[in-house]
C-alpha cells in the first residue's frame, strides 16, 4: 500500500454462510500462495485452513479442521510442511478432547493432518496466541498460559517455553527409491 492510501486490495471476504470459514486467525505466506486458517466456520464450526494467491485469485479451503478448534499459529517447515497450534483437540465426545490444546502439522494441500502433541496444563496450554520456530531439528514456541509457576497463588498459569524435537530423518541409500 502506498502513503495515500491506494494499492489497498481485498483479496478474499470471510462469510458465515458460505462455508469458507470467518475470524481470520493466521496466516503465511509460501511462494505465491497465503495460508491461513480461521478460528470458526467448516462443517463443525470449529475453523479451517485455506489457500489463496496474492493477487486474490484461487481462494481455496484446503482441509476443514474438525479434530482441532481455535488455530491460532502457523509456521512453515523447511520440508514443506505446515506446523500449527489450535487451542482445544476433539469434541466433547471424543476421547482425546482436550482444552490445552496442540501442535498438528498438515501438508499445504490440507492432507497428512496429524497430531503431533496434545498439551497438558503443565507442559503448556495454547489458549491464545503462540509462536512457533524451526531450529534444527526442533520446533521452538511459547504458549500464553499453563506451566509450572505461579500467579496470585494459582498454580500453572503463566505459560511455557517448549521445545519439540522431530524424528530424525531416515538417511537414504544410494538404491533406495526417492
Amino acid at each position: 500500500m502506498r502513503q495515500d492510501g491506494s494499492g489497498f486490495k481485498v483479496l478474499h471476504s470471510f462469510d458465515r454462510l458460505n462455508g469458507s470459514g470467518y475470524y481470520p486467525s493466521a496466516g503465511l505466506v509460501a511462494g505465491d500462495i497465503l495460508y491461513g486458517t480461521t478460528t470458526q466456520g467448516g462443517s463443525s464450526d470449529k475453523g479451517v485452513m485455506f489457500g489463496v494467491a496474492l493477487d486474490g485469485s484461487g481462494f481455496t479451503l484446503l482441509r476443514d479442521l474438525d479434530k482441532t478448534a481455535y488455530p491460532w499459529t502457523l509456521m512453515l517447515d523447511i520440508s514443506g510442511v505446515i506446523y500449527g497450534v489450535a487451542s482445544h483437540v476433539g469434541g466433547r465426545d471424543d476421547p482425546t478432547y482436550n482444552l490445552d490444546g496442540a501442535l498438528f502439522q498438515v501438508r499445504p494441500d490440507g492432507q497428512g493432518f496429524t497430531i503431533v502433541h496434545s498439551f497438558g496444563w503443565l507442559d503448556g496450554s495454547a489458549l491464545g496466541s503462540v509462536w512457533l520456530t524451526r531450529v534444527g531439528n526442533s520446533i521452538f514456541g511459547v504458549t500464553e498460559t499453563g506451566g509450572f509457576g505461579t500467579w496470585y497463588g494459582y498454580y500453572g498459569d503463566g505459560g511455557v517455553v517448549f521445545r519439540l524435537d522431530l524424528p530424525q530423518p531416515r538417511a537414504r541409500r544410494h538404491l533406495d527409491p526417492p
